[in-house]
C-alpha cells in the first residue's frame, strides 16, 4: 500500500495525540496499491491495512524527487505484538478460533487511538475485513472486554443462545427423542470415534433406508 500525504500529515501520524485521517477525499492524500498498478482503495481498506503493518516514510520535493527514505518500522512494535498474541491467542470475533491473525486498533491510530495493549485486539483477516469494510463494530465493556456489534446494530453474543426445543414446531421432535431415550446436550455433536476420517459412504448407507423411498423397489 502506498499513500501520498503531505509532510505535515506524515509528521502528525507519529504523534498519537493528534487526529489524522488516513484518507480524506480531496484532502491530504490517496491510498493506492503500488504493486497493482496504482489502484486506489477506500479509506476503510487503507485503515485496515495500516492497523498492523510495516511503515517506510519516503519524502519527496515539489517535483516528486526523493529526498529521504526512512527506516522500516512497525505500526505495532514487535514486543507489543507478542504481548497481544499471548493475551488473545486467537481471533476474538465470536465463535472464531483462527490463530493466523492481524492486530486491530479498536480506536484507530488515525483517529487518535493509542497503540497500546488496551486498544488492540486480534482478528483473523476475514473478520478484520468485516469490522473495517462491512459495518461491524467493536467497543469495550466496563471490564475492558471487546463487544461486537452487527452492521445492523444488533449485539453479537460471545456464545450463541441455545435453541428452544419446547413448543411447535419442534414439539413432535422433542417427544420422539424422549420416547427413544435420546438426550440432546452439549456433548451430542462430539464424535466418539478413534480419530479417523469420516467414512461418508458408510454414513450415507446407514442413514438412508431404501424402504423409505417411493422408488425403493426400482432402486433395489
Amino acid at each position: 500500500l502506498k499513500e501520498d500525504v503531505s509532510a505535515e500529515t506524515s509528521d502528525a501520524t507519529d504523534r498519537p495525540s493528534e487526529r489524522v485521517s488516513v484518507e480524506t477525499p480531496g484532502g491530504n492524500g490517496q491510498a493506492a496499491l503500488e504493486e497493482a498498478g496504482g489502484i486506489r482503495v477506500s479509506a476503510e481498506t487503507s485503515r485496515r491495512l495500516s492497523c498492523d503493518a510495516g511503515k517506510v516514510v519516503m519524502r519527496h520535493d515539489a517535483d516528486g524527487n526523493i529526498l529521504d527514505v526512512g527506516r522500516k518500522t512497525r505500526t505495532i512494535p514487535p514486543a507489543l505484538r507478542r504481548a497481544l498474541a499471548s493475551r488473545d491467542r486467537h481471533c476474538q470475533f465470536p465463535g472464531c478460533e483462527a490463530t493466523r491473525c492481524e492486530a486491530h486498533h479498536i480506536e484507530h491510530w488515525a483517529d487518535g487511538g493509542a497503540t497500546k495493549l488496551e486498544n488492540l485486539v486480534l482478528l483473523c483477516r476475514r473478520h478484520h475485513r468485516l469490522v473495517h469494510e462491512e459495518g461491524y463494530r467493536i467497543t469495550l465493556d466496563a471490564e475492558g472486554q471487546p463487544q461486537f456489534t452487527h452492521a445492523t446494530g444488533r449485539p453479537l453474543p460471545t456464545v450463541p443462545a441455545m435453541p428452544a426445543w419446547s413448543g411447535a414446531p419442534l414439539a413432535p421432535t422433542d417427544a420422539k427423542l424422549a420416547e427413544d431415550g435420546i438426550r440432546i446436550d452439549s456433548s451430542t455433536s462430539i464424535p466418539n470415534w478413534d480419530g479417523k476420517h469420516l467414512d461418508l459412504p458408510y454414513v450415507i448407507g446407514v442413514a438412508w433406508r431404501p424402504g423409505d423411498s417411493p422408488r425403493a423397489e426400482e432402486t433395489a
